[in-house]
């Protein structure tokens, strides 16, 4: 499974999405990618009075994920946008 996501919004809906596909399919898998975990979240809060509400959407969001692992024994594995000036 693989889904394009384009804002934070769509991000929150994931782990349902996931959990059912996977129910519905009964199609069992040991490991779940999320790459480049904060883009989204640093595209639609920006600035530093954004920071409060992104941190609190980001551990609902990273909550949401850990209890999806627990319950079907799926290990996570997500990046992080990295950057450097030269």
């Amino acid at each position: 499974m693989v889904a394009r996501l384009y804002n934070s919004d769509q991000m929150m809906e994931v782990p349902e999405q996931i959990e059912a596909a996977v129910i519905e399919a009964q199609t069992p898998f040991s490991l779940l990618i999320i790459d480049s975990l904060m883009s989204l979240w640093r595209s639609d809060y920006v600035g530093r009075g954004e920071l409060a509400p992104r941190q609190q959407m980001l551990g609902k969001f990273l909550n949401k994920i850990k209890q999806f692992s627990e319950r079907h024994n799926v290990a996570v594995v997500y990046t992080n946008l990295v950057s450097y000036f030269l």
